[in-house]
Order: C-alpha cells, then structure tokens, then sequence
C-alpha cells in the first residue's frame, strides 16, 4: 500500500508557548488530543501530548522532552504506521523539509488504511470475475475446435482462443506487477529498448489489421532502468492504442531526443477518451475504463501501474485526447 500521509494530514491544529505552565496544558490535553508548542520566533517545534506530561503538574513545556520522529507528507501509510508502533506512539509532527506542517495521527491511518482494503477487496472480487470470462471462453472455444468442419471456422475458432488468452493474460499481468515494489536497474539504450516494445505488440495489431508506423529517433541514449518493469508499463500503453483503435487504422509511434531525455510519443485514430473520464485515467482500478473497439475488456490497472512506473523512473506520462478523434500519450524518461 505506497498511498502517501499528504491527505491525512491535521493542518489545523492548537498552537502554545513553550513557557507555559504544564498544569495549564494539563487541563488543555483533557479537551484535545495534542497541542503544537512554538518557540520565542512563533516557529512550531513538535507536538504535545498528555503521554508527554505523564503524572507530572510542575514546570513549563520547555523542561520537558517532547522529540518526536519527524515524517514527511511523501511517506507512506504503511511506513508511517510502522514508525509509530515501533515508538509507542498515536501522533507524529509532519516536516517539509524543515517546515512544520500540520500532525498525523494513527486512527485517521489506520481508518484510511481499513478503507483502502475495503475497496481493494471488492475491486479484486472484480477482476478475478473479469479473468473467468476469457477463460470460459477458452474452455468452450477448446469444445468447440472438435467441430469445426472448415478450414475457415477452425481459423475463426482459433483466433478468437486467441484473443481470450491475450485477455486473461493482461488481466494477470496487471495484477502481478502492480504488486510488485522492487526496481532492478541497469543501463539500456532507450531507443532500441522502444523498438522492441513496439515490436512485441505487433501480434495484437495483426489481430485488428492495425498497422503501426514507427519512426524512431537515431540518437543513442542511455538510461538506468528496470527493463522488465519499464517495458509492462510502455507495452500497457501500446496495447491500449490498439484496443481503443478500429481495425484497418494506423498507429504511430515515435521517439524525440530533447537534448536531456527521451520522449516516447503513440497517436491512434481511436475513440479517444470523453472529457469527464480524462481526470481519473491514472486511478488505481479506473472508473474510466471501457471495452475496446472490438469488445476487450479493460481492469484498470494498466495505466495506474505505467504511471507509477514512469515516475518511479523519474519520468513523466502525459496524453491528449478528442473524443472520437483519437489519444496521443508522450512518456519522458
């Protein structure tokens, strides 16, 4: 689970001085579950809580140890929560850089957290329906090969198993590798690595009449990246322009040099992507996926992985699209 603290974050929170007197923010701390202490500069130095003062009354805030582990909002639920039950604690003050910011606490993780399993557990009761369709399919279209009586229905038999097969195994490769959290890097030159990409999905292309146009840049440039990893997420982009694609269409694919990185760049001639959809592409089980123009079915996981990946490589994914008009993805790495 890599969701990021950021939205979770108490920014509202009651400040007091570091002078005061602690029986004072005793009586404070039977009210609300922390305070912010700022120093003499009116700058938030941490947080208090009543596990902090203990059964003592005597004293100010500045005597006591409040120290705390500090967290950033780019942490993650997981690791955040790990860090308070290693410490024995319910609150953490939450840095950017060296800015206070606000407080998190374990019950809004650990709600956020119940929540995300909730939602996760009926999206995965969802795609492990999605799977049993091609491989029902399969199951009848084996039956149905024993009867075929033309070389013309064999072919037609067999390209649909065909189709049903490349289904289920997108729907488990979705799955395996959105589970998937270590990076194993390496040097590769992008444009080949592109190029075998594209070429690995000419199989899905043939299937439509789908012809694929490529047009790749001859600078030789070299990146660190988990090729296995890297390539799921850019073929997750190239099969989507073909399911979205009509038969006897074209696809273009190219690469740009920009003098930094290299940009990846696919157009089809698709249905393109509505405007109320647009926003929510890149979410994890996607509300905006659809079947493709020949009836494929989608998980919503692809493009939320590629995202993922993409920027996990430093990189950057963007798209444009009309609806009825088609979708251009640039991917900079």
């Amino acid at each position: 689970m890599n969701i990021k603290i950021s939205s979770l974050i108490d920014r509202n929170y009651r400040s007091i001085g570091i002078k005061e007197e602690l029986s004072v923010v005793s009586k404070l701390l039977k009210g609300i579950k922390y305070l912010v202490p700022i120093d003499e500069n009116l700058k938030p130095i941490g947080i208090l809580t009543i596990e902090d003062i203990h059964e003592r009354s005597n004293g100010k805030i500045i005597d006591i140890d409040i120290s705390k582990p500090r967290v950033s909002p780019e942490d993650t639920l997981i690791a955040v929560m790990g860090l308070m039950q290693k410490n024995d604690l319910h609150y953490l003050p939450v840095f950017d850089r060296d800015k206070f910011i606000g407080v998190v606490s374990l019950t809004k993780i650990a709600n956020e957290m119940a929540g995300q399993l909730t939602e996760n557990n009926m999206h995965y009761h969802k795609v492990i329906h999605d799977v049993k369709n091609p491989i029902s399919n399969i199951k009848g279209l084996t039956t149905l090969l024993s009867y075929a009586k033309t070389e013309e229905e064999h072919r037609e038999i067999l390209y649909h198993l065909d189709v049903s097969y490349q289904q289920a195994i997108e729907i488990l490769d979705d799955l395996l590798y959105i589970e998937q959290n270590e990076m194993v890097l390496k040097y590769v030159e992008l444009n080949d690595f592109y190029r075998q990409c594209s070429f690995e999905q000419r199989g899905l292309a043939l299937l439509k009449n789908i012809e694929i146009v490529e047009n790749f840049s001859s600078d030789r440039v070299l990146k660190k990246i988990d090729e296995r990893k890297l390539k799921r997420a850019v073929q997750n982009v190239i099969s989507n322009a073909i399911k979205f694609s009509y038969p006897f269409s074209k696809i273009k694919i190219s690469t740009k040099f920009d003098g930094k990185n290299l940009v990846f760049k696919i157009t089809d001639c698709g249905v393109g992507i509505a405007i109320n959809a647009q926003p929510h592409i890149f979410g994890k089980f996607s509300s905006a996926q659809r079947p493709g123009t020949n009836g494929e079915t989608s998980t919503g996981l692809g493009l939320y992985f590629t995202k993922q990946c993409v920027e996990a490589h430093n990189g950057k994914i963007a798209f444009k699209s009309i609806e009825g008009k088609g979708t251009k993805f640039y991917i900079t790495i």
